[in-house]
């Protein structure tokens, strides 16, 4: 007997996915929005327009795409296997009707497509049911299965090696034995290599869910299993090449209650990982993720439980590993908060600690039940499922879609895609996502059943992704310093650039007030605690070092003699030849009001960047920063105005600032208003010695 599992489930052929704020029936490409396109939604009725639903799907090297499930067929239902092309346009549909239902599908580098199933035999109950077709949707051969107590046979998974062979695994009456695994290797003409059954300790009901081969042929299954006193157990399962049983590990849960497994992967060097649902101490099903050295040994058990003690479910049904052996996860959780069921997504690093929870409630607050997880080659991990939107009160009792999520490294979510179909029933109205699948270009397919009109179809769609630009300024709003407001050029006075555009020696690293914010979004540009506003030009905020119009002339040069700083047209005339650095520029060029490094030896402009910076009290601070920097933090910006205001004038409050600060009277409150009491008076702090002034 097969266990009571919520969710997914329990809601297949119930559930169904909207397009929030998007075209409902969408057949061709539809949208765009927030980073991800819906490219193109194929739909299948089969013969008899009664129920088709989708269960399995893969992508192959040149984006065709290819789906199977089971579909009312005009004799009996059936297998109906389809290839798509790149483009949505369906190059092929195959079809078994043998009174049975598609459960899994594999494709080869040749295009031959190989699919699994349930399927009645005669006076055999139902068989596993194994085709292959060519790339033409040829059927090849088919290898059909009855165990011993010809009952009820059911594979649950597909998987090929590098040679062509194919294997399969599931549940098979045994004789006076329950259910067992059965799993069988197959050689590219269908002939069968080997058959292993594995009967658990309650030789009762043993169910193998999941399936995995190596690059060395070895095969792994996992399932749940009757155990002895403990209730259903976690059973994985390494056989060799050949067949043989190397070993079994069986996992009983805190509770030696019911513990089931429902997905398993392998990595390059032979450790397994397997995830489902495992019943905890005064708690209902948690997910239980297990790692297992390449001999069997357990080496981490990772507990996922939303609620600890609650009667609650959390159900994971799928997993994935990459290349880093960290592993993710994703299911059903009970929520809180009157949110029911939400996806959860984890990440747990390769020791099995977890490194984030990304949850997933829909608009509707309803029940939402991930399904399928995969990968991309940079680590963004994509879910899809069905995502309640609201209570029917007829049979379906509730309306769906499928909901599709992209989630970043750090998992974060990128987007989120629904798809409601294009049933106008309202009593009957449901979508239910059952497989994904994404490929080297970062397209996304997702495939299940979707109610039309006049029946449940099979619904499979692409999506595409592209870089979100919320502006429209070509700029992808991951790297966009104003997200929301066009700035194609990215001018970022207070970071890396001039508002010319020209690079600022040092300026990131000497300017660790620096917000990341472009001059289209950013209100005090040269963060000097000013607004823009109240600045020379709030176009073109300058800083008192830069040369912010590339006319070699300091922007506090120009200032504190009525020059514009960002136009360079717009240049004092230096008449003094002094130049006591020598370093070919004049001292009324490079002094503006103070030392700025003007006796040095610096490289014009010398911002912070002088080649033999005096320090005179050798505090790892140049002269010229401690000479304006009067208040001791080790920036020279507006506070040191206001520290100055505040000692002389004894500025208390804000109301009278605008005027007090311009202690200069050039009409501008900036860092030139410090020379006017600073420059040679007793608020210098003190030094050793300080730089000479001209």
């Amino acid at each position: 007997m097969r266990p009571r599992i919520p969710a997914r489930l329990l809601l297949v052929g119930v559930l169904a996915a909207l397009a929030l704020g998007l075209p409902r029936d969408a057949t061709a490409a539809d949208w765009c929005a927030g980073g991800v396109c819906q490219e193109w939604v194929a739909r299948y009725d089969g013969p008899a327009s009664g129920s088709d639903r989708a269960s399995a799907l893969a992508v192959d090297g040149s984006g065709n795409v290819y789906v199977t499930g089971g579909s009312q067929g005009s004799v009996s239902d059936g297998y109906a296997t389809i290839k798509y092309g790149s483009d949505g346009n369906q190059h092929w549909v195959a079809r078994y009707e043998v009174d049975g239902r598609a459960s899994a599908l594999a494709v080869d580098g040749s295009g031959n497509v190989y699919v699994t199933g349930s399927s009645g035999g005669s006076g055999t109950g139902s068989d596993y049911a194994t085709i292959k077709y060519d790339s033409d949707g040829n059927q090849q051969w088919v290898a059909r299965y009855d165990g011993p107590a010809s009952g009820n046979d059911s594979p649950s998974a597909l998987a090929l090696d590098g040679s062509g062979n194919v294997y399969v695994t599931g549940s098979s009456g045994g004789s006076g034995t329950g259910s067992d695994y059965a799993t069988i290797k197959y050689d590219n003409g269908g002939n069968q290599q080997w058959l292993a059954r594995y009967n658990g300790p309650a030789n009762s009901s043993d169910w193998s869910s999941a399936l995995a081969v190596d690059g060395s042929g070895n095969v792994y299954a996992t399932g749940y299993s009757g155990g002895s006193g403990t209730g259903s157990d976690y059973a994985t399962i390494k056989y060799d090449a050949d067949g043989n049983q190397q070993w079994v590990a069986r996992y009983n849960g805190p509770a030696s209650s019911s513990d089931w497994a429902f997905a398993l992967a392998v990595d390059g060097s032979g450790r397994v990982y397997v995830t489902g649902a495992s019943y905890g101490i005064g708690a209902d099903e948690d997910y239980a993720t297990i790692k297992y050295g390449s001999g069997g040994n357990q080496q981490w058990v990772a507990r996922y439980d939303m609620r600890a003690g609650y009667q609650e479910w959390d159900i994971a049904s799928a997993l994935a590993v990459d290349g880093w052996g960290n592993v993710y996860v994703t299911g059903a959780s009970h929520g809180y908060a009157g949110t029911h069921m939400d996806y959860a997504t984890i990440k747990y690093d390769s020791d099995g600690n977890q490194q984030w929870l990304a949850r997933y409630n829909g608009p509707a607050g309803l029940d939402d039940d991930a399904s399928a997880l995969a990968l991309d080659g940079s680590g963004n991990v994509y879910v899809t499922g069905t995502s309640v939107t609201r209570l029917g009160e007829d049979y379906p009792p509730v309306h769906s879609d499928y909901a599709t999520i992209k989630y970043d490294s750090d998992g974060d979510e990128q987007w989120v895609a629904r798809y409601d179909g294009p049933a106008s029933d309202d009593d009957y109205d449901y979508d239910v996502a059952s497989a994904l699948a994404v490929d080297g270009s970062g397209n996304v397919y997702v495939t299940g059943e979707s109610v039309s009109n006049t029946a449940k179809d099979y619904a499979t769609i692409k999506y595409s992704q592209y870089a979100s630009d919320v502006d429209g300024d070509g700029v992808p709003d991951a790297v966009d310093n104003c997200p929301l407001v066009p700035n194609a050029d990215q001018l970022n006075s207070d970071g890396q650039r001039r508002p010319n555009g020209s690079a600022i020696p040092g300026e990131w690293a000497s300017n660790p007030a620096q917000d990341k914010l472009g001059d289209a979004c950013d209100a005090d540009n040269d963060n000097d605690g000013l607004p823009d506003s109240q600045e020379f030009d709030d176009e073109c905020p300058y800083r008192l070092v830069a040369d912010s119009d590339g006319d070699t002339v300091l922007d506090g040069y120009e200032v504190s003699v009525a020059e514009d700083p960002c136009n360079p047209t717009s240049k004092p005339v230096c008449t003094d030849p002094t130049d006591r650095d020598g370093d070919g520029f004049k001292d009324c060029v490079e002094h503006s009001g103070y030392n700025t490094c003007a006796f040095a030896g610096d490289t014009f402009p010398g911002y912070k960047t002088c080649a033999t910076s005096p320090d005179s009290d050798v505090d790892s601070c140049a002269d010229w920063i401690e000479i304006v920097d009067v208040n001791g933090d080790r920036v020279a910006n507006i506070l040191d105005v206001q520290w100055v205001a505040k000692r002389v004038f004894d500025v208390v409050g804000p109301s009278d600032s605008d005027v007090i600060f311009d202690l200069d009277k050039n009409g501008a409150i900036n860092i030139l208003d410090i020379q006017v009491e600073v420059k040679n008076s007793s608020l210098l702090r003190p030094h050793s010695k300080c730089p000479p002034e001209g």
